[in-house]
C-alpha cells in the first residue's frame, strides 16, 4: 500500500507491516485495487443447491478473516441451473491485495475437503476461482457486443451541401 509519494521516491507499506522506500525510477508498474479490495469468485458445480449454500457458510467460518486477509466473506452471487440436477453456484468474496491465495487455494481446498467428508458428495466438478471485477466485466461485455456489430461504412456522397456545412460547424 502506498503511504507517501515525493518527487524522487515512494514509501510503500507491505502486508507484513514493513516500510519500503523505492526510488520512482525503479517503479516499473502499478497495480490498483478498487476500494482496496480484490474481488474473487469461486465457481461451484453442484447437485444440491441448499447443501451448497450451507457449504459456502461453512467455508466462511473456516477462512481467515480480517482487513488484511478475507476482507469480505463469500456471498452467493449467482445460482444457475445448467442441466437436470446440476447447478452453477458463484460465491464472491473480497480479499486484501496480495492475499488472493485465500480464495484461489484455501477456499477451493476447503470446499473440496468438506465435500470429501460428506457421505454423498455434492460437487459435480472441481471448484475453481477467478477474479470478479464488475466494472472490467461490463467494459469487456460492451467491447464484445460492439465487435460483433456489422461494420457500417459512412457514405459521404449522400450528404447534401447543407449537411456538410452543418457537420463542419459542429467540429469547430
Amino acid at each position: 500500500m502506498v503511504e507517501a509519494v515525493t518527487l524522487r521516491s515512494t514509501r510503500i507499506k507491505g502486508i507484513n507491516g514493513e516500510t519500503y522506500w523505492v526510488t520512482n525510477s525503479a517503479i516499473q508498474g502499478v497495480s490498483v485495487a478498487r476500494r482496496g479490495v480484490l474481488w474473487v469468485a469461486v465457481e461451484l458445480f453442484v447437485n444440491d443447491v441448499k447443501k451448497a449454500e450451507q457449504m459456502v457458510a461453512d467455508v466462511n467460518v473456516l477462512l481467515p478473516t480480517g482487513a488484511s486477509l478475507l476482507a469480505e466473506p463469500l456471498a452467493i452471487k449467482y445460482i444457475e441451473q445448467r442441466a437436470s440436477k446440476v447447478w452453477r453456484v458463484t460465491a464472491v468474496g473480497g480479499v486484501a491485495p496480495g492475499r488472493e491465495w485465500i480464495m484461489e487455494t484455501a477456499a477451493v481446498d476447503t470446499f473440496k475437503l468438506l465435500d470429501e467428508k460428506r457421505k454423498k458428495p455434492i460437487l459435480v466438478n472441481v471448484p475453481f476461482a477467478h477474479f470478479d471485477d464488475r466494472e472490467a466485466e461490463s467494459e469487456l461485455r460492451r467491447a464484445v457486443k460492439n465487435a460483433r456489430k456489422p461494420y457500417q461504412k459512412f457514405d459521404y456522397s449522400k450528404l447534401t451541401p447543407a449537411q456538410i456545412t452543418q457537420r463542419t460547424k459542429k467540429r469547430k
